[in-house]
């Protein structure tokens, strides 16, 4: 995974990162949803390790990690994750038996006009 930022990968801090990945609906990586941010804090500090909002414009599953590949202990405490969705663009139902039904698309519901 390759950081978008050029702080990112600092040899005088620990190997600590929170990576996120975008996978598209068959599994693909999305390269510009997808990055790692580095923790750039030091020993016994606390640190408020954040990535800045993005829109995310393809159908698909974000994957959020963290992980620790120095020799030192990182601790990550309360990971918090904002999701703030968009209008509902598409919704699938099925049979009972796995046969799917007629889909069911927003763009065509207009307003009530009240």
């Amino acid at each position: 995974m390759i950081s978008k930022d050029a702080d990112e990968n600092l040899a005088t801090k620990p190997r600590a990162y929170l990576t996120y990945v975008l996978f598209d609906d068959l599994f693909n990586m999305v390269d510009d949803n997808s990055g790692v941010k580095q923790v750039q804090g030091n020993p016994d500090e606390l640190q408020t390790l954040t990535v800045e909002k993005f829109v995310i414009k393809k159908t698909g599953f974000v994957y959020i990690y963290t992980s620790n590949e120095s020799r030192g202990n990182v601790y990550f405490d309360n990971l918090v994750i904002s999701h703030n969705s968009g209008p509902l663009l598409e919704e699938t139902h099925y049979y009972p038996f796995g046969l799917t039904m007629a889909g069911i698309i927003s763009n065509a519901l207009k307003g009530a006009g009240y």
